[in-house]
């Protein structure tokens, strides 16, 4: 169960963890989710605030299942206080226990302590930047998003942001 995946994560001894964390966690899954966190600087997520996250349990195999929601800040959006310069500068494995170090995740220190994970999550970033972040891809596949959704954007009532923002 969920305690006792968390009990692993927080105590096994890492030589330990790979054979048991993999028994209750899809680790590729936390894995893909902080990656993709990585490549579009998405901050207020769990690497910063700790949040924007759920773990689900899949009926399937009975394993947990990372899925990160609400990426509206990535892109340096949500900076952290950093600035454009430092959002760049910022390592593959930055998470808030950079920051500050009373803010810890132990899901990402931990699985990216163990060196298997860390190749397998430095793989996924480097795949994401040579496929599938293509900036003439990306941007192509973004301003079709945009286009199918405006229609219901214009539509929104009680709006954070105008539309001028939206279009930007």
């Amino acid at each position: 169960d969920l305690k006792e995946l968390i009990a692993i994560v927080n105590r096994a001894p890492l030589e330990e963890l790979p054979a048991r964390v993999e028994k209750l966690l899809d680790v590729d899954s936390v894995l893909a989710a902080l990656a993709v966190d990585a490549v579009t600087v998405n901050l207020d997520s769990y690497r910063g605030y700790g949040h924007n996250y759920f773990i689900y349990r899949r009926v399937s195999d009975g394993r947990f299942q990372f899925i990160p929601w609400d990426g509206n800040l990535s892109f340096g959006g949500f900076n952290f206080e950093h600035d454009s310069a430092g959002l760049q500068a910022l390592p593959n494995d930055w998470t808030a226990e950079n920051y500050r170090s009373d803010w810890k995740r132990p899901l990402a220190s931990r699985l990216f302590a163990v060196p298997e994970y860390k190749a397998r999550y430095e793989q996924m970033i480097e795949q994401l930047l040579s496929i599938d972040a293509d900036p003439y891809v990306l941007v192509s596949r973004m301003t079709e998003l945009r286009d199918l959704i405006r229609p219901w954007v214009e539509k929104e009532e009680g709006v954070l942001y105008p539309i001028a923002s939206f279009e930007a």
